[in-house]
């Protein structure tokens, strides 16, 4: 059965990720690491779970390297997927996520994003209507505007620079 779990916050992390770590390595994890963790995820609980299974299988505690390494390669892994949703989505769409990809927003018919994705602001609002009821974007409780899925948001800021 379907169940909804909210992003967790960092500092609810820290201690769990450094707990699990020093049962497997006998050693803390860096800030960094942990900060790379949740950053390269957006504290996503299932692209955590997904990172540190990944992490964990290794015998020694992850680098900042090590971390970006596993990620890059478990979306890689998923980009088969990844093709496939984005190729279904119309050329506006695409664009406004292409652009939510790079920047997330809090004005998504203002100028700048206006013009990032070369739409008009009525164009932009009904792309942004159709990503949220195909839970491809979300707007957060600071009212920006962001992809859902980390994955997705890595791969396409991967393709597009």
């Amino acid at each position: 059965e379907l169940m909804m779990i909210d992003r967790i916050h960092t500092i609810a992390y820290q201690p769990f990720l450094n707990h699990a770590a020093k049962e497997k390595w006998k050693t803390a994890l860096s800030d960094e690491v942990i900060t790379e963790i949740l950053d390269l995820t957006e504290n996503h609980p299932y692209y955590v779970n997904a990172l540190c299974r990944k992490l964990w299988r290794d015998d020694t505690a992850p680098t900042l390297s090590d971390v970006r390494n596993a990620w890059h390669d478990y979306v890689e892994k998923q980009s088969v997927w990844i093709i496939d949703d984005f190729s279904q989505l119309t050329l506006n769409r695409k664009k406004v996520l292409m652009a939510l990809a790079v920047q997330f927003t809090t004005e998504p018919q203002g100028l700048e994003f206006t013009r990032r994705t070369e739409l008009s602001p009525s164009g932009v609002k009904k792309c942004i209507d159709d990503l949220q009821k195909i839970d491809m974007i979300y707007c957060d409780a600071q009212r920006r505007y962001k992809i859902l899925d980390p994955a997705i948001a890595y791969f396409l800021r991967q393709s597009a620079g």
